[in-house]
Formats: C-alpha cells, structure tokens, sequence
C-alpha cells in the first residue's frame, strides 16, 4: 500500500498587534508639532500666545504616554516654547508702543552722540556727520536678517552717498572678534564698529535686531525701524523729510526743550504786522 504524502494545514498568520497606546501618543505628538508649527507661523499675530500652549499640552500627554519617536516630542515642545515667546515679546513691544514707552518714542528727539572705533581704527562720531542723513544699523553677525540687510545697505551708502546719504553699522556681537571675522569674508562699504557697554540710549538699548535709527541733517532723528528693509524701503527712509520744528524731549526728561526765544518772537511780530524796525 502506497504511502500517503502527509496533508499540510495551513495556519493564517496571526494579525499584527495593534498597540492603541503608542498610537495615541504619537498622533499626540504630531499635533503637538502642527500647533507649534502653527504658533511660530502666526507669532508675529500673537497667535502664538493661543497655539504655543495648545502644543505643549499635547506634547504633555504624548510624553506620558509610551511612543515610538520621542523625538517627535521634543520638536512639538521646541516650536510650540518658540511661538509662545516670540508672541510675548512681538505683544509686549507692541504695548510698549502704545503706551509710548518703546524705542520709537525717540523719534522727533535730537540723536545723543556717541563715539566708536570702527574696524579700521579710526574714530567715529556722530556730531560730525551733521549736515548728512545718517543712518545707524544696530546689527549683529549671529542675525540673519541683519546679513541678509547688508547688500542693500551697502549699495544705499554707495549709490546715495553723494545726496549726503551716510550709513553706519554697530555690531552688538558680544565679542568684537565675532564682527572682525565675518567682516573678513563680507567686506562693508560703510563704517562698522563694535558697540560694547554702555553705550548710549537709545542705541544701546534695543530689543530688535536689526534696528535702524534714521538722523537728519540736524541730528534729529526721524524714524526708528525695527526689521530687516529691502533697498527700495531704504530709500523711502533717505527721502523722508527732515523733523520739523524743535526736536522733543529727551524721554524721561523732566526739562521741556528750551525754545528759540528768537524765532517765536519774529513769527509773533510777522502775525501781529509789526514793522522790522520796530521789533
């Protein structure tokens, strides 16, 4: 009798295990990234004050729970910590302005001099330069929009320099070392200088990078432009008109601006009719 070949039965495999757990705390864990993602987009909208703490709650639940890339978790936490401050402080600049106590409260206010060594040893002051349009670039190497700034405001000092147009550059790098080497491989048509400490208000003083303080002929300055600009938007600062009248007050100044006692007196004279030789 022949020999029955043996019957095989064929056992489906078992159906992969699904782990609803570490599922979960993934999907908790990517929308920790999109609202973060979210925030840090609408930061400048202050829409990082409502997504920034929505990312990190789902970034919460995802650690507590087991995952498969806790990675993914740490990314959620970054962006949505990121939106969460550059909400804050684009808010708190934004009241600060409002209330008049931010640093374009120095517009209309004669510009404080100061004096620096740019990076080709000479000295610079400000008060020299009266009679130009000035413009002073508070900026640092780390910053990329200050370098990205950099070609147009070196064709605004080329290309307008013989309408009395002047740029300036002044590094708040902590090292001047920092500003020396990347002046070696992006060389400058304009002075640059190192601020270090304790330099003057309002310049010593900003929270934005890159800040520029627009100074007409007599000093004043006319505009204070936190951001990077294109060149076209330079150009619109340069054509801006000098302040007119007497400069304000230095902020947190209690002394009012003294007056022209000589000007106010003609313009009261001319309304009043009053012949020359009599006045």
């Amino acid at each position: 009798m022949a020999s029955q070949p043996p019957e095989f039965v064929h056992t489906p495999s078992p159906p992969p295990i699904y782990n609803p757990t570490v599922a979960k705390g993934d999907s908790y864990a990517l929308w920790g990234m999109l609202l973060g993602l979210i925030g840090v987009l609408m930061a400048p909208l202050a829409g990082g004050l409502i997504f920034g703490p929505a990312g990190l709650v789902m970034a919460a639940i995802a650690q507590s729970k087991p995952l498969s890339n806790r990675t993914r978790v740490t990314v959620a936490t970054a962006l949505s910590v990121a939106a969460l401050l550059i909400s804050a402080f684009t808010s708190v600049g934004g009241m600060q302005e409002m209330l008049g106590t931010g640093i374009r409260q120095w517009e209309g206010v004669r510009a404080p001099d100061f004096s620096a060594t740019t990076l080709d040893g000479k000295t610079l002051r400000l008060s020299d330069l009266r009679g130009k349009r000035v413009f002073v670039d508070i900026w640092a190497t780390w910053c990329p929009p200050c370098r990205g700034m950099q070609p147009d405001l070196n064709r605004l000092a080329k290309e307008w320099a013989d309408k009395g147009v002047v740029v300036i550059g002044l590094s708040a790098d902590a090292s001047k070392l920092d500003l020396e080497d990347y002046a070696a491989s992006s060389p400058f048509v304009y002075p640059v200088a190192h601020m270090g400490h304790d330099f003057p208000e309002p310049f010593g003083e900003v929270t934005a990078l890159p800040t520029i303080f627009v100074i007409d002929k007599n000093g004043v300055i006319i505009a204070v432009e936190e951001g990077s600009h294109s060149y076209r938007g330079l150009t619109a600062l340069a054509e801006l008109p000098d302040y007119p009248g007497l400069p304000k007050p230095t902020p947190g100044s209690n002394s009012a601006t003294p007056k022209d006692t000589s000007t106010a007196a003609q313009a009261a004279a001319a309304s009043l009719h009053i012949p020359a030789s009599a006045r």
